[in-house]
């Protein structure tokens, strides 16, 4: 009789739902690498099609005249990215803390310095990277970088803030955490984030992204070690503040000449 009783209950048990802790755990890992996936579609995809177009030698796609224009819509694809980025959080049950996005004020002194690092090794190592390129046999081309003739006023200053801001938080600090919490590999989210952020920097000259990956392969490595993303904004900005200031120093210093 009793084993009759235990089969039956062996019976009712298979036929039951998997345990709703481990059906919720599923479900959780799965809507987040969903959401992994649809921030970094929205966020890069046009970016990197772009990009690859040009090492092909597909021409840009706005003429300097509508270079407003085109730094306009990136900054509204960029606001939007973010915005999807809080949501999909949110649906993550984190916070952007979570992600390492907190202030304190020593994270100033670091950003600080870790700009000054790879800045410097960016100017020290470009020459040898665009000797390699063309040893390769890779054509160079001058680097496209439009930011030069964007000038300084609202949407400039606009941009060089949130521009930071998106790749940082996009790229960095939700991608290597989301691909940690996935794999529990975090040489795999280096690896991931660096390419990613190089790739989409190809339109500048293959040289040149090169060179800035060896920047983003610095950040990425110090969040994963410290997982702390305001030094890595700091830095970021700073870097594309500089680049524009410099630019504009120099158009009215040239302008001046004439």
């Amino acid at each position: 009789m009793s084993g009759a009783h235990d089969t039956a209950a062996v019976a009712l048990a298979e036929s039951l739902p998997p345990d709703r802790g481990a059906q919720e755990s599923f479900v959780s890992t799965r809507k987040r690498a969903v959401g992994l996936f649809l921030v970094l579609a929205v966020a890069f995809l046009g970016s990197v099609v772009s990009s690859l177009s040009q090492v092909r030698g597909a021409q840009h796609s706005y003429p300097d005249v509508l270079l407003n224009l085109q730094y306009f819509e990136t900054l509204l694809h960029q606001l939007v990215s973010l915005c999807l980025l809080v949501y999909v959080v949110r649906q993550n049950r984190q916070r952007l803390e979570d992600l390492g996005l907190s202030f304190r004020w020593k994270d100033v002194a670091h950003g600080i310095i870790l700009w000054g690092i790879t800045g410097w090794s960016y100017r020290l190592l470009l020459p040898y990277i665009v000797s390699l390129c063309e040893w390769l046999g890779w054509h160079r081309t001058p680097a496209y970088l439009p930011g030069s003739k964007l000038g300084f006023g609202l949407l400039t200053l606009c941009f060089v803030v949130v521009n930071p801001v998106f790749e940082e938080l996009t790229v960095r600090a939700f991608l290597m955490s989301e691909t940690i919490a996935l794999t529990g590999n975090t040489t795999l989210a280096v690896l991931f984030s660096f390419l990613l952020q190089t790739s989409y920097h190809l339109y500048q000259g293959i040289p040149y992204a090169l060179a800035l990956g060896l920047i983003f392969l610095v950040f990425s490595i110090y969040y994963a070690r410290t997982r702390r993303i305001f030094p890595v904004l700091v830095a970021h900005f700073l870097a594309d503040f500089l680049f524009h200031l410099r630019y504009i120093l120099q158009a009215h210093a040239a302008h001046g000449i004439r």
